[in-house]
């Protein structure tokens, strides 16, 4: 049997099993012979909350397990804190030891010290479930905070959605291969290839996706400033040395070359009719004297 033959007759077979379906639920038309976008049904393990446990009356927290982990909200939070201390050093080696303490890390970290106050920046990976507590810490006595900004995104929906095409495109991968089994010539077996190869590269892609937006899930980020002013007075620029009067001796030069510059681009058509002037009474002294010898 052709290639063409054995595909019709796959999504035939499709076709009759998706009239078993329940009502509300998309059907597979012939348009959609790639079945590239089409989504499977949800499997078992992935099943949506049942409305018929609404009573349970457990609560889970942040990060915490909560039934099935496929359906666990999956939400990036990433925090924004800006904080004035009055003790850096006591803060700086708190700061450091809660870090250590609830599994979390620094990812990055800036420190600018002046005679005016000293800094420092710092990037926060946290465990999600530790995420609350460590926002908790950053207050207290001696601590003034002049921002504190949470933004969260919720991805929930787009991994269950990406999962629901990983499955479905694997579904048609295996029917794929079944085709490649019965290929006859090398014409099909390159044809079928090909679609088997943008499948995989589809699924791996959507795969890495999910991934990376479970590990960004996984642990939230908290962009952590504090400082101490040192100083009332902002610091005062030091006194001019050689160094820097040479700098600017070249600065003031490049100034008047620039000035002289844009003055002569001003006045070109002077220059113009001064230059014209000179050559025309050159030229006519020289035409003089042959006259005259």
């Amino acid at each position: 049997m052709k290639l063409t033959y054995l595909f019709i007759a796959i999504v035939m077979a499709v076709l009759a099993s998706s009239c078993n379906r329940p009502e509300g639920t998309s059907e597979i038309t012939t348009s959609d012979v790639t079945l590239m976008e089409q989504k499977s049904p949800t499997p078992v393990a992935d099943a949506p909350f049942n409305h018929s446990n609404a009573s349970d009356t457990t609560v889970y927290h942040a990060g915490q397990p909560a039934g099935n982990q496929d359906w666990d909200k999956k939400i990036i939070k990433t925090a924004h804190v800006r904080l004035e201390l009055k003790d850096y050093n006591q803060f700086n080696t708190a700061i450091h030891n809660n870090i250590r303490r609830y599994g979390a890390y620094i990812s990055q970290e800036q420190q600018n010290d002046n005679s005016y106050k000293i800094e420092n920046i710092l990037t926060i990976k946290v465990p999600v479930e530790h995420f609350e507590t460590i926002m908790n810490t950053l207050g207290g006595d001696g601590i003034k905070v002049w921002e504190r900004r949470i933004n969260t995104e919720d991805v929930t929906g787009e991994i269950v959605d990406t999962k629901a095409r990983i499955v479905a495109k694997q579904q048609v991968r295996d029917k794929y291969y079944d085709l490649l089994k019965q290929a006859k010539n090398m014409k099909e077996i390159l044809e079928v290839q090909n679609e088997i190869n943008e499948l995989q590269e589809s699924i791996e892609s959507a795969t890495g996706r999910v991934a990376f937006l479970g590990k960004q899930a996984a642990y939230s980020t908290i962009h952590l400033t504090y400082f101490q002013t040192l100083s009332e007075q902002l610091p005062q620029d030091e006194p001019n040395s050689f160094f820097s009067k040479l700098v600017q001796a070249f600065e003031n030069g490049a100034a008047i070359v620039s000035g002289f510059v844009l003055l002569m681009i001003t006045i070109w058509p002077i220059v113009l009719l001064l230059a014209v002037i000179f050559f025309w009474r050159r030229s006519f002294k020289r035409i003089l004297l042959k006259r005259l010898n």
